[in-house]
């Protein structure tokens, strides 16, 4: 029986029941979403941005980590996010009230899980939209108190945790207060010594409080080292605070006991051999109605100058509190005009879809980087660059850089290469990217990827730099250069560069060269090898937008040699070896990487790029680099199962690790059959009647379609046989072997053949049509669509065994272009009434979550097939254990230690050689047929299917998920381009927003288990949402939201056409579109009732419903131009591509949208 009351003590305990809510709020003038009663969530995780090199990663609970530039320079330890999570109590913001009311000290510590219950509170919890400013609220109704802390960041000063507590009672109280940060770590720690020898790293610590300055300083009296030699620790991490009046401070968390208590705590000037905390104590009258704040300030890597001058600033009569909030304040408006250049401000009637824009743009550059000064060059950061890449390159051209004005756009650029003739210049200058504001994607809760965020160099002067994963980095450039258009072609001339002679991409991108994985045959989650569908698809995505808006551009790239290969030391076996084991298909050419190194040093990043005989870097065309990525695909293809994957990693999904080898990618089919439909016409429409390739390639080339057309009768038409499926397999596979093998071993020959573009049209049309049979091949009796295959290779043929469905596949199938409108529809609606849907999330799974077996039902060894095997038998009356265990009644096992077939062989091999010889030699195939069925290894496809949190069972991915949305959306814009019945588009348009409804920013907080505006990678199916920020879900979000509002590029002219945005986008009342300008300049544009505002390439669009379509573009001069209709012509396209500045506004008036 249960009391309905719970007491703790004597008193009741306080339980909130009110509600999650959330909205937005005003404070301070700036615009803050709410989370109130907060607490009535489960914890979750947060990121709060900065313009600089900051990070923090914070629990709703308050445990956070923080730091500058990267997890070596820390402020708190950087542990995993469930480390975080659990350190609440004793790490990040820490605060004890003392409140004398009515003679009585009353003990009050807001946020503290311990004091659950004792008073009756309300905690809220608040976020700025643009992401830098988080505020913890409590609010104490017993005292009639409310203490609130916030986080935000300032350049100059570091982190600043800015505290308040008002008297919100009607008498008066005296407030004793302690206030401060905890666990915070010197300089010189890195975040493996701390992970791992953090007792050791405590006994070094030194705290020091500065006299009458109130400033502290936390140093390691020497750097961890086990060297006989001195290693001083000459930074510190410092923390000071302003606003505090008549204080003392304590730089250690040893007294918080004795102030709980009551008792007298004293101020500490030195603590050795403990953890850093500085706490501010207080004590002070507070009237009913008043308030009483102050702030804390600390930063990492202070040197003794820096300290010495804060000291100083700190002690003169300068408003340091005015000097704080100013730089904060500078840091958000910088902040707001990053994301302002990438397109990321709009004014809607749909608020939160504006800012989860917002919120998307700024974490798609945070990945991928930003053009910071947009077109602008600056000349000595591009001769670094080109002189950084190949040194002899750059000395040959001296001539050419100092010709080049100081101050210079990538036009003037561009300009000054039409007349130079050296193509190696040329191709780096194509590849320079004057990005910043770039970092990897790590954070606590990706341990595995580590972050840098490379925004100054070591003088503090802006730098320009970036890096990612090659699969990551890609897709933000792709919605990147939607506002920034231009810049399309050298992304794509970074993307082909980066590509092997094989038709491959390295692991990773930077700005200093392409970096790949190496063998590390101890660590389990290391491994070498390619990825295969992002490959095509975000190349694709690039070309399909430097296409659409500067066609001429791209097409000659297709005949200018400027383009090269990247020389991977990856050796991809014959196509026998990857046959007898696909599971281990590359070999690592130790010797090429040091003569790859040796040629770094010698001549630059480019000695990673393969050689020409002359020794200077190979060069080729476009035209023949996109044809072997192609080829390289279609080489890997097995009629009615996809693209083989067979190069040791996995897709998008890299949780499926397990598919390699045997598994065969339709998704990639898909995704190559779209490629396949914009490259004939993209090859056809050239001028020229020929080409130039490599004698190498073309020879690659007529293998593969001499393949194709000698099989065109019987994969031509529909599913084959297993015996035609292995012939065409074989016959593809060992095409790409003998091109491939001749390049590992004599590098290209430098002989070029002129190629007829029909031959390359008719490979290319013969490979599309066959791609569109074997995609339909795949439909399932249910209507979904196979993802992933895997093949069975017998003596006589290539069996198919297919997979459970996945939601990729389907996105996959909308986006390869195949289908008709009616057939996406019917595909969109057996989706959501398939087990893939999830009514909790609304949303989709990334496969149907299933119920693996409990320990205790698993593993059972059948006790016929014990007492049929004589070596099992022998085993158990011998007591062995090695291979089976027996239970008391009787029940037999396999033995604990093993976890696959191959730790059952090597078991079966000791016991051969331990007497079992004759027994393991006639039993070993059916032991290791036995577990294996045990435990179904065959349809084992990775970690995804033992997880319950990222990838794993029961999880939505939300990148898929946005995904899912912008191919519908892309399904919507092509059935309206072919005339698709009004009924079918209304279907698609349906479709569309039941997968937008589903996406975070559309659900409360309680539901999506986050802010909801911001973006997460994946919730799983036990809580709210994970992982914050730096997903490939915003990418996704950036391109469907323009698309929404109805930008449209074709044959290098925008159109507006936002017929799949809803009418209660447009205002209800006036507003304020405010921006920033191509020149950098703040402005704002007054928006009417009926009108929405956003912008595109830095130019304000003011959009309104009117009964005919026309644009009305507003000059700088105060001129105005008039167009009647939705679209622009070439030239003033142009011109916003440019971001001139000849335009400031466009009025659109458009006349349909949905209701």
């Amino acid at each position: 029986m249960t009391n309905e009351t719970l007491y703790l003590g004597a008193n009741p305990l306080n339980t909130s029941t009110t509600a999650v809510e959330g909205d937005y709020v005003t404070r301070d003038g700036e615009s803050f979403y709410r989370i109130a009663n907060v607490d009535g969530m489960d914890d979750f995780f947060i990121s709060v941005v900065s313009d600089s090199n900051h990070w923090m990663f914070i629990s709703t609970r308050g445990g956070l980590s923080a730091g500058r530039t990267d997890c070596d320079s820390a402020l708190f330890p950087y542990y995993t996010e469930d480390k975080i999570r659990d350190n609440s109590d004793n790490t990040g913001s820490r605060t004890i009230v003392i409140a004398d009311q009515g003679g009585k000290r009353m003990l009050w510590e807001p946020f503290s899980r311990s004091h659950t219950g004792i008073y009756s509170i309300t905690r809220n919890l608040y976020k700025n939209v643009l992401g830098d400013k988080l505020i913890f609220e409590e609010t104490n109704h017993d005292l009639g108190l409310q203490f609130t802390y916030s986080w935000s960041t300032s350049d100059r000063f570091g982190f600043v945790k800015q505290s308040t507590i008002a008297n919100t009672g009607n008498a008066k109280s005296t407030i004793e207060i302690l206030d401060g940060i905890e666990n915070l770590l010197p300089y010189g720690v890195l975040a493996g010594t701390q992970n791992e020898l953090s007792c050791l790293v405590d006994a070094y610590k030194k705290n020091e409080l500065v006299p009458h300055s109130g400033l502290a300083v936390y140093a390691m009296s020497s750097i961890l080292s086990d060297k006989a030699e001195p290693s001083e620790a000459l930074s510190a991490t410092t923390v000071w605070s302003y606003g505090v009046g008549d204080a003392s401070y304590l730089i250690s968390s040893n007294q918080l006991s004795q102030f709980r208590s009551g008792a007298a705590i004293s101020e500490e000037p030195e603590v050795l051999g403990r953890r850093g905390a500085y706490f501010v104590h207080q004590t002070f009258a507070l009237d009913a109605g008043s308030e009483r704040g102050w702030g804390i300030v600390a930063d990492v890597n202070q040197g003794p100058a820096a300290v010495r001058d804060t000291v100083s600033l700190i002690q003169s009569d300068t408003d340091v509190s005015a000097l704080v909030a100013d730089d904060i304040e500078l840091g958000s408006r910088n902040l707001e005009r990053l994301i302002s250049t990438a397109d990321g401000i709009q004014m809607t009637g749909d608020t939160l879809s504006a800012n989860h824009h917002a919120s998307n743009v700024l974490f798609n550059i945070m990945r991928g980087g930003l053009f910071i000064d947009n077109y602008a060059i600056e000349k000595p950061d591009l001769m670094a660059f080109c002189a950084e890449w190949n040194r002899a390159v750059f000395d040959a051209n001296i001539a050419f850089f100092d010709a080049l004005p100081a101050h210079m756009t990538y036009h003037d650029l561009d300009a000054a290469l039409a007349g130079n003739t050296d193509l190696q210049l040329e191709r780096l200058c194509r590849e320079y990217l004057p990005l910043s504001f770039s970092r990897r994607h790590g954070d606590p809760s990706r341990p595995w990827n580590r972050f840098a965020i490379k925004v100054k160099d070591e003088k503090g002067n802006k730098l320009l730099n970036y890096e990612g994963n090659w699969r990551d980095i890609f897709q933000n450039w792709e919605a990147l250069s939607s506002s920034i258009p231009c810049f399309g072609a050298n992304m794509i001339s970074k993307f082909v560069n980066a590509t092997t002679a094989d038709g491959y991409n390295p692991y990773r991108i930077t700005r200093q060269g392409i970096d790949w994985e190496r063998p590390e045959p101890e660590n389990p989650w290391a491994n070498i090898g390619y990825w295969g569908d992002h490959q095509l698809i975000y190349l694709l995505k690039l070309i399909e937008q430097s296409v659409a808006h500067n066609p001429v551009a791209l097409k000659s790239m297709m005949f200018s040699d400027a383009f090269a290969y990247a020389n991977v030391p990856y050796r991809i076996k014959s196509y026998a070896s990857i046959l007898s084991d696909p599971y281990d298909t590359i070999e690592f050419d130790e010797d090429l990487d040091r003569v790859i190194d040796g040629r770094v040093e010698a001549m630059g990043a480019d000695g990673r790029l393969m050689p020409a005989p002359s020794g200077e870097v190979y060069q080729v065309n476009l035209a023949e680099k996109i044809l072997v990525t192609l080829l390289s695909k279609i080489a890997n293809f097995i009629p009615d199962t996809g693209i083989w994957m067979n190069t040791q990693r996995p897709e998008w999904n890299d949780a499926n690790n397990a598919l390699v080898g045997t598994g065969v990618s339709v998704v990639t089919l898909c995704y190559l059959h779209r490629f396949l439909k914009k490259a004939v016409p993209l090859y056809s429409e050239l001028e020229q009647s020929s080409v130039q390739l490599s004698a190498e390639v073309a020879e690659f080339m007529s293998d593969v379609a001499s393949v194709l057309e000698v099989h065109q009768e019987s994969i031509g038409k529909g599913p084959v046989s297993d015996a035609v499926r292995k012939e065409v397999m074989e016959a593809l596979g060992t095409a790409a072997e003998r091109y491939r093998q001749g390049i590992y071993d004599h590098g290209f020959s430098a002989s070029k053949r002129s190629v007829s573009l029909d031959s390359i049209v008719d490979c290319l049309s013969r490979a599309r049509d066959i791609s569109a049979i074997s995609i339909r091949s795949n439909r399932r009796q249910d209507g979904l669509y196979h993802a992933y295959n895997r093949i069975a290779v017998r003596e006589d043929g290539v069996e198919i065994k297919y997979l459970y469905e996945m939601l990729e596949g389907q996105v996959a199938v909308l986006s390869s272009e195949l289908l008709e409108a009616d057939e996406s529809l019917a595909l969109l609606k057996t989706l959501r009434a398939s087990s893939l849907y999830t009514a909790r999330q609304h949303s989709y799974l990334l496969y149907p979550n299933r119920q693996l077996p409990s320990f205790m039902v698993r593993n059972l060894v059948p006790g016929e097939f014990v007492k049929s095997s004589t070596l099992m038998t022998n085993l158990v009356a011998a007591g062995n254990t090695d291979l089976i265990e027996v239970d008391g009644s009787g029940q037999a096992f396999f033995a604990g230690k093993f976890n696959n077939t191959a730790s059952v062989a090597a078991a079966l091999t000791s016991l051969a050689e331990d007497g079992f010889a004759e027994d393991v030699s006639a039993e070993r195939a059916a032991i290791e047929t036995l577990f294996s069925n045990l435990f179904d290894c065959a349809n084992f496809t990775g970690r995804s299917g033992g997880m319950y949190a990222y990838e794993g069972l029961g999880s939505i991915y939300w990148h898929m998920v946005s995904k899912l949305l912008l191919a519908v959306m892309e399904t919507v814009k092509q059935a309206e381009e072919a005339g698709a019945s009004a009924e079918v588009l209304a279907g698609l348009q349906a479709a569309y927003y039941d997968v937008r409804e589903g996406i975070g920013f559309n659900k409360t907080p309680d539901v999506y288990g986050a802010f909801p505006t911001d973006p997460y990678s994946h919730t799983p199916g036990f809580a709210g949402a994970r992982q914050p920020g730096m997903t490939g879900q915003v990418k996704e979000e950036v391109l469907t939201r323009l698309l929404e509002l109805g930008v449209e590029v074709a044959d290098a002219r925008v159109s507006f056409n936002p017929s799949v945005l809803r009418r209660s986008e447009f205002l209800g009342s006036s507003a304020t579109l405010r921006y920033f300008d191509t020149a950098g300049a703040s402005q704002a544009v007054a928006l009417e009732a009926g009108e929405l505002g956003f912008t595109y390439c830095q130019v304000p669009v003011v959009m309104a419903l009117a009964d005919s379509a026309s644009i009305t573009l507003h000059t700088a001069d105060g001129a105005t131009e008039s167009v009647a209709g939705s679209g622009l012509t070439a030239e003033q396209s142009e011109a916003l591509f440019k971001k001139t500045g000849q335009y400031v506004r466009l009025d659109v008036r458009v006349t349909q949208v949905m209701d």
